[in-house]
């Protein structure tokens, strides 16, 4: 029987993995530094750390680049309303209805997921709110799932995970909880399903509750 959701945000709740390889992109060329990877997808559910250093492989480099890009940031900071996925809203109300305890599950930095939160109106349905770089371990590592589960109280068969990215299926996985995967142009092979909408999303819980 299910009795949690755990989400994860960038690529599933927001559609934001493109914004932010464009921007960083933008930034590098600009400055007429080769990133090292023009690979979209090599970035996709990596954290803010994993992806600095898969864009600046050298750490003297890195970290002289990354505090003057986190200041052009302040700049272009990314509309997270722009960006929701459409179905999302209804999703999480059916949920709701449901009594199905939703949580968010993000490799990102807590200060963006709450941000997103408030600005899209969503903070109300999550009872729970985890970012790796809170934990000592983030994604593909397992540990953000375990914690989650656990603080949530719940059996993980009793729990569904929504991923999309290959770093977050694993890390769900690992630590034994059924995935569902929203369809994107990445490596997915090791969710349970994969769906490409949040409408059949939806639907399959209006279903089962």
């Amino acid at each position: 029987m299910l009795k949690a959701v755990i989400f994860d945000m960038d690529g599933v709740l927001v559609d934001t993995e493109r914004f932010y390889f464009q921007r960083r992109m933008k930034y590098f060329d600009e400055h007429q530094i080769e990133p090292g990877s023009r690979d979209e997808a090599a970035y996709f559910g990596l954290s803010n750390e994993n992806v600095w250093r898969l864009l600046v492989p050298d750490e003297q480099q890195r970290t002289k680049i990354k505090t003057d890009y986190e200041a052009h940031l302040k700049q272009l900071p990314i509309n997270y309303v722009d960006h929701l996925n459409e179905g999302v809203i209804k999703t999480l109300d059916t949920l709701e209805r449901g009594n199905i305890k939703i949580a968010l599950v993000s490799a990102g930095q807590k200060n963006e997921i709450e941000r997103m939160l408030y600005e899209c109106y969503l903070d109300h349905y999550f009872s729970q709110v985890l970012s790796g770089e809170e934990l000592a371990h983030n994604k593909p590592h397992p540990e953000i799932y375990q914690v989650s589960v656990e603080k949530l109280g719940f059996q993980k068969s009793e729990c569904l995970v929504i991923e999309d990215s290959p770093t977050g299926i694993l890390s769900a996985k690992q630590a034994g909880l059924t995935v569902w995967a929203k369809q994107a142009e990445v490596n997915q092979t090791q969710a349970d399903q994969i769906f490409n909408h949040f409408g059949t999303l939806n639907e399959y819980f209006k279903s089962i509750i």
